[in-house]
Formats: structure tokens, C-alpha cells, sequence
């Protein structure tokens, strides 16, 4: 199939168009994505894990008598088909992601961001205190 012109042009501008759309996607994706692909995520994950689930698999290794038969229960109740689990653990994850880590980098603090922009507006000679 040959293009004339006209249909050569008008291939490139949807071609330059379905370019820009897919940046505009991909940076919209990437903003909503960053936060959650950082090391400090895995760390949450992996204290939300040792709280709601890995204390049992430690008891079943570790404990003795009673406590065994604690942790052994649980884990057989965790075994069992349709057991939220991961509902309970993943947002578990997330709330100590932003409570651990809420001053990381590239993020501040409300409180911080107030006191920047309240000594943006200072001048030289002004009085500054209270």
C-alpha cells in the first residue's frame, strides 16, 4: 500500500499524538506508583508480616507446650481457604509505611512545609520574634 502525503501526515500527527497521550499515562502511573516502590516499603511489609503472621511461625520453631499449641492453631487457621489474611496485612503494611517513614526523602512534613513558607516571606530587618 502506498501513502500519499496527505495520509503520511496524518499517520505522523496520530502516531505524535498516541506518543504524548502514553507520556502523559506513563507520569500520571509513575506518580501514583513511586511511594509504594521503595525499600522502606519492604521493611513495613515485613513488620506487618512478623506482627500479624510470623510471630507463630517463630512459636511453632521456637516455643514450648501451650504456646506451641497457640502458634500451631493460628497457622492452621491462616492454612485455611478464604482466610483474609492479606487483607488484614497489606494495609497494615501501608499505615507503618507512614508512620515509620513519613519524613523520607523527597517528602516533608506538614509542620515543616508551614515553617518554609513562613520564612520565605521574612525580610531583612523584619522583627522575628513572637
Amino acid at each position: 500500500m502506498l501513502l500519499c502525503a496527505k495520509n503520511k501526515l496524518r499517520y505522523i500527527l496520530l502516531f505524535k499524538r498516541l506518543r504524548a497521550w502514553l507520556y502523559f499515562e506513563w507520569q500520571i502511573y509513575k506518580a501514583h506508583i513511586k511511594p509504594y516502590l521503595r525499600p522502606s516499603l519492604a521493611i513495613s511489609f515485613f513488620i506487618a508480616w512478623m506482627l500479624t503472621n510470623g510471630w507463630c511461625y517463630l512459636l511453632i520453631a521456637f516455643g514450648h507446650g501451650w504456646l506451641r499449641g497457640i502458634a500451631l492453631t493460628y497457622a492452621g487457621i491462616l492454612w485455611l481457604p478464604f482466610t483474609p489474611e492479606k487483607l488484614i496485612t497489606i494495609p497494615f503494611g501501608f499505615y507503618i509505611q507512614k508512620l515509620l517513614f513519613i519524613n523520607g526523602p523527597g517528602r516533608r512534613s506538614p509542620i515543616c512545609y508551614y515553617e518554609i513558607n513562613e520564612t520565605k516571606n521574612i525580610k531583612i530587618g523584619d522583627d522575628i520574634s513572637g
